[in-house]
């Protein structure tokens, strides 16, 4: 019983530390395709 809530315990911390790893990869994708295509409009 205590290795079943260990585990779930540990499933909780990785799932909170990736969901804020998403949402920053996903930002930089945004404002990196957002900048390339500004430059690209420069020229």
């Amino acid at each position: 019983m205590a290795d079943f809530c260990n585990q779930r315990d540990i499933r909780q911390l990785i799932y909170a530390g990736s969901v804020p790893g998403i949402k920053a990869t996903l930002y930089f994708l945004y404002y990196y395709s957002y900048y390339s295509i500004t430059t690209d409009m420069r020229y």
